[in-house]
């Protein structure tokens, strides 16, 4: 039986931002992407911690997938106005302003020439849309210089 009920526990979001990039180290170091962290030490927020996982697995891996060797991808855990805030930038093509809101859609692509491509079933940010609402966070993105930037706040 599926339920909306989270299993909210205290926890070290810089943990768990930090246990998922280090998941990801390989796929990083094999295509050359460089990884800044900006990481807090210390970020206590009530979330379901595996939910969450998923969330920044979720964001880690879009970056390997839009960013060109030797590109480069920043996450930060910083204190933001609405409690801890998780980003994830990454150098390289924008998403386009009017496809936006879009993206946290299931299966919608902005690039539809990747489709055959790109084997991922693009329901990635709808599930991480989903889990954000339930934990009532603030997310999106944005684009910044020279790439894009996932983020969402918890508190």
């Amino acid at each position: 039986a599926q339920s909306n009920e989270l299993n909210k526990e205290k926890c070290n979001l810089s943990d768990i931002v930090k246990e998922e990039i280090g998941k990801y180290k390989k796929q990083f170091e094999l295509h050359e992407k460089s990884v800044t962290l900006n990481i807090k030490e210390t970020a206590i927020v009530k979330c379901d911690r595996n939910l969450i996982s998923l969330v920044v697995a979720n964001m880690l891996s879009n970056t390997i997938k839009h960013t060109a060797n030797g590109g480069e991808v920043i996450v930060t855990v910083k204190d933001g106005v609405e409690g801890y805030k998780v980003s994830v930038y990454n150098s390289g093509s924008t998403v386009p302003e009017n496809e936006k809101d879009k993206i946290w859609s299931v299966l919608y692509k902005t690039d539809k020439s990747r489709t055959d491509r790109d084997k991922s079933s693009g329901v990635g940010l709808a599930v991480s849309a989903k889990i954000l609402d339930l934990h009532k966070a603030n997310y999106g993105c944005e684009n910044v210089k020279d790439g894009v930037k996932f983020y969402f706040s918890i508190r």
